[in-house]
C-alpha cells in the first residue's frame, strides 16, 4: 500500500499496468480498492493505472477543515505531480466524476482525456429530476429487485 505526501496529507495510491497513464477517481466513500478486479484486469495491458483513495477514504489521511470537490481535485493533481506524471487520462465515477470535471477545469494541462461515469456536474449546476421521477424513485425502495426492473425498464424511466 504505497502512500505519497500530497500537500498536507498522506494519500494512498496504486500504480500498475503498462501504457499511457490513467488516473482513476472513485466516488463518495469509495477508495482505491473499490475498483473491481475483472475491470482492472482488462485495463492493465493498455494503461498505467493510477488508483487513489481520496482524502478521508481508505488509508488516506482524514484531516479536518473544509472538504470540497475542488480540494480533492487539487489532491489528484498533486498526486500526479508527486508521481512525475505530467498528463493522464482521467476516469471518474460518481462523485469521482465531479472531482474529475473540477480537475480538468482547475488543472487542464494535467488531463489528456476525460471519461465520466454515473456522475453529474454538481447539484448547483445540474437539472433537478421531475417530481414524478422522484416519486417513482421513492416508491422503488419498497419494491423487490424484479419489480424495480419491471417498473423502470418498461416505463422508459432511468
Amino acid at each position: 500500500m504505497p502512500i505519497a505526501k500530497v500537500g498536507e496529507i498522506n494519500m494512498e495510491y496504486y500504480v500498475e499496468g503498462q501504457g499511457p497513464p490513467l488516473l482513476m477517481i472513485m466516488g463518495w466513500i469509495g477508495h482505491a480498492g473499490f475498483w473491481g478486479e475483472p475491470f482492472l484486469e482488462r485495463l492493465r495491458p493498455h494503461f498505467q493505472i493510477i488508483r487513489l483513495s481520496n482524502r478521508g477514504t481508505g488509508l488516506s489521511d482524514k484531516p479536518g477543515g473544509e472538504l470540497t470537490v475542488g480540494v480533492m481535485a487539487d489532491d489528484a493533481a498533486g498526486l500526479l505531480a508527486e508521481l512525475g506524471i505530467g498528463r493522464a487520462h482521467v476516469l471518474g465515477i460518481s462523485m469521482g466524476g465531479m472531482i474529475a470535471q473540477e480537475l480538468v477545469l482547475s488543472h487542464p494541462r494535467a488531463v489528456q482525456g476525460l471519461v465520466l461515469g454515473c456522475t453529474t456536474c454538481g447539484f448547483a449546476h445540474g437539472a433537478p429530476p421531475r417530481p414524478e421521477v422522484l416519486a417513482a424513485m421513492a416508491q422503488a425502495g419498497a419494491l423487490t429487485q424484479q419489480e424495480r426492473i419491471r417498473q423502470f425498464g418498461s416505463s422508459g424511466r432511468a
